[in-house]
This record gives C-alpha cells, structure tokens and sequence, in this order.
C-alpha cells in the first residue's frame, strides 16, 4: 500500500486506497463521506501512516493501557 501526501504542510493530506485523510481537520474521508473516528483511533491512524511500509511494533500504544479497555493482558 501506498501512502500519497498531497496539499501544503499546514494542510496535509494522506490518502491510501480509497481513503484520505486531513491531518489538519482530523478527519477521515472514503468516496468523500467522512467516517468518524475517535481521538486515540485517529492518533494511532496517524502514527501507523508514518510508518507505511514498515514492520511496526509499538505504535504508541502500551499493553497496560489496552488491557483495561479489552480485558486481556499480555
């Protein structure tokens, strides 16, 4: 997958497939209808699109703190 920026830096743009994504209005786009997204859902969005192409392993995001909202820990 490949991630596009498109738009000037204080108004950026990522899209991927069928989605984009305005980083400045923090909002998610699919065939221009706005899909809602929670805070911390949109953040860990945006840290895995910096990361396209990688392996990534933490993506701000600890086990501590999930393991209360799922109920499983490690």
């Amino acid at each position: 997958m490949s991630v596009q920026q498109t738009g000037a830096p204080s108004a950026i743009r990522l899209r991927f497939g069928p989605f984009e994504l305005n980083v400045a209005e923090r909002s998610l786009k699919k065939a221009n209808q706005v899909i809602p997204l929670g805070g911390r859902a949109y953040d860990i969005l945006i840290a895995l699109l910096e990361k396209a192409g990688e392996v990534c392993r933490e993506v701000g995001t600890d086990r501590e703190g999930m393991a209360g909202r799922n109920g499983r820990g490690r």
